[in-house]
This record gives C-alpha cells, sequence and structure tokens, in this order.
C-alpha cells in the first residue's frame, strides 16, 4: 500500500471523527481526548529525541503534561494559573537532577528538550480548549484543522513534485517507533 492510499484511507476515517469531535460540546469527554491527543504527540516527540540519542523525561514529561492541562479541565476544581504551571513543571523536570547519574551538560539537554515538548504540548495544545470555548470556537477550530489539512497536503504534492530535498530528513515520523500509528491518527486531526 502506497503513502498516497494511507493517507487517503486516514483521512476517511480522521475526517468524520474531527469533526464530530470539533462540534461536540465541550464536555469531560472532549477534554479528555484532547488531553489523549496531546499525551501522543508528546510522546511521539520524546521519542524522536530518544532516537537521536538524547534521554528524554517521559514520565516526568507526561505527569508535567496532565499539571499543565488539569485547568482546562475543571477551571473549578483546579484553578491555577500558567505561572504556577510553569514553576511546578520544572520543579518536576530538575528533581531528576538528584538522582540521575549523567552530566550536568546531559542534564541541562534532557530537561530542555523535555520542557520545549510540554511548552509545544501542553501550553500551546492547550488552546484547543481555549479556542473551542469561544462563542464561534467550533467554527474557528474547522478552519484550522482545514488550513492544516491543505498545507500537510499541499507540501506532499508539492514536495513529491517538484521537491529535490527532503526537510527534515531525520526527524520523519517513521523513525517514532510504537506510539507512530496513534501519533499519525492524532496528528492527522490537528
Amino acid at each position: 500500500m502506497g503513502p498516497l492510499v494511507k493517507r487517503v484511507l486516514t483521512a476517511m476515517v480522521a475526517i468524520p471523527v474531527v469533526l464530530f469531535l470539533t462540534f461536540w460540546d465541550v464536555t469531560l469527554p472532549f477534554k479528555l481526548i484532547v488531553i489523549a491527543g496531546l499525551v501522543v504527540g508528546l510522546l511521539e516527540y520524546l521519542q524522536l529525541a530518544y532516537d537521536d540519542q538524547i534521554k528524554p523525561q517521559r514520565s516526568e514529561g507526561i505527569i508535567s503534561l496532565v499539571i499543565i492541562l488539569l485547568p482546562y479541565i475543571d477551571p473549578s476544581t483546579f484553578h491555577w494559573s500558567p505561572a504556577a504551571s510553569i514553576l511546578v513543571v520544572l520543579f518536576l523536570l530538575n528533581l531528576s537532577f538528584l538522582w540521575s547519574q549523567r552530566t550536568i551538560k546531559r542534564m541541562i539537554v534532557t530537561v530542555s528538550v523535555t520542557f520545549f515538548g510540554l511548552a509545544y504540548f501542553g501550553f500551546f495544545g492547550s488552546y484547543f480548549y481555549r479556542l473551542r470555548e469561544l462563542p464561534n470556537g467550533a467554527w474557528m477550530l474547522l478552519w484550522l484543522f482545514i488550513a492544516t489539512w491543505a498545507y500537510d497536503t499541499g507540501g506532499y504534492f508539492v514536495g513529491g513534485r517538484w521537491g529535490k530535498h527532503k526537510l527534515a530528513p531525520l526527524s520523519r515520523p517513521k523513525r517514532a517507533g510504537k506510539v507512530v500509528l496513534a501519533g499519525r491518527f492524532f496528528r492527522s486531526l490537528v
């Protein structure tokens, strides 16, 4: 099965799911599905870093991602600010220094890579909730998905037809290991 056929089949499954989720009320199941997608995205990112001989902090990363996203699940129960989330996350990541056998240089790289993933999937990912909760949020999310799909599809066809050099050839999704199938599905949602 060629890559184009795989993309078409993924789109046939993903587009109805995305439409359903986009126009579904902002409820706990919607929020949990978004969190699941962001966790899979973070795992895929951390796996890419791991494949490049960087040992990111996976368990600390997942725990930190949940801490960042908890206020968006239930703001009445978890009401801390993004600044408080950043402090807690940095504290958790830096705790690993105490038990690590790595050099200070390796730990700085590890914490930096993990924190970048948290900023990308945690803080930027939280805008799925914020955007969806706006008065016309479902339509805005739909436009975000359409723009992303158009960009991805255009890049696939234009790059395949006229491209001479692959962009970021060493960070291809095929290298991501076990989480790649779930990652591709959630990436097709975004």
